[in-house]
């Protein structure tokens, strides 16, 4: 089965990428992709550190496909192996 568009470039790209399920006070970037929770007279407190539940989510492993519409083979192809 062909899976190459008529200028040779393909039908189907695929991207893989590990993420995190929540971000932790010690991991780098924006403070707004923590969330904070304030205890009967406290400070705000990352939920990571109160929370063993957020604390032991694990990361995850991501699949991303990108397909031409207009091929029909490798759009049925991509369908096929997300209903499965």
């Amino acid at each position: 089965m062909e899976l190459t568009r008529r200028d040779g470039k393909p039908s189907i790209l695929l991207d893989e990428a590990n993420r995190s399920a929540y971000k932790t006070e010690n991991d780098p970037g924006n403070p707004i992709e923590r969330i904070n929770v304030k205890m009967a007279g406290g400070e705000p407190m990352d939920i990571g550190q109160r929370s063993r539940i957020v604390a032991s989510i694990d990361d995850f492993k991501l699949t991303r496909a990108y397909v031409d519409r207009d091929h029909r083979n490798a759009h049925k192809i991509v369908c096929d192996t997300i209903e499965r």
